[in-house]
């Protein structure tokens, strides 16, 4: 009997090589560097790396390594954005005068200072941020070739129709 046989993924392989094998595969090594770094020949490397990531507790050790790493990476991500967002609306409200200047001891000096640009570029940051803001850059050089020649044939209808019309006077005339 297998001695990782039964294993759910959370808890470490009871083998330290292939646990080692699962973590560096989990982490992005080729299956072939990890199963070397593991301690294991390198001699017929990648067909035993294939084998052992076959082996049903290697496998769902190496996923749910795998979701630990993902799922840590996204809460950082939510913290970072998370953060810098409450930076930027405290920016906006000191900005804006809804806060007090305060000395380096923390004490309120009774000033309140409007800085425009500060809340104007806080706003801004925090917009792009949420998606709140069109893509402007969206015109390409095809697109506006496409405009140009129908501007272009445009102009070209509006003369023949304006001289078509011309003609008819002057013919209605004589």
């Amino acid at each position: 009997m297998n001695q990782n046989e039964g294993h759910d993924g959370k808890l470490p392989l009871r083998n330290s090589r292939h646990e080692q094998f699962a973590q560096l595969v989990a982490a992005g090594k080729t299956p072939r560097d990890a199963y070397i770094s593991a301690g294991f020949s390198a001699k017929g490397a990648s067909t035993s790396a294939a084998r052992l990531l076959r082996n049903a507790p290697i496998q769902t050790r190496v996923v749910t390594l795998k979701q630990a790493v993902s799922q840590a990476a996204v809460t950082r991500a939510a913290v970072d954005r998370e953060y810098v967002l409450a930076g930027l609306k405290e920016n906006f409200e000191r900005a804006m005068q809804h806060q007090p200047v305060l000395d380096r001891k923390g004490k309120e000096t009774g000033i309140y200072r409007y800085e425009g640009q500060v809340a104007n570029r806080s706003l801004e940051l925090i917009g792009t941020e949420l998606g709140m803001f069109a893509d402007r850059s969206d015109v390409s050089i095809t697109n506006l070739s496409e405009i140009t020649e129908a501007l272009k044939a445009g102009r070209e209808r509006a003369n023949k129709a304006k001289a078509e019309l011309q003609n008819e006077r002057d013919n209605a005339k004589h």
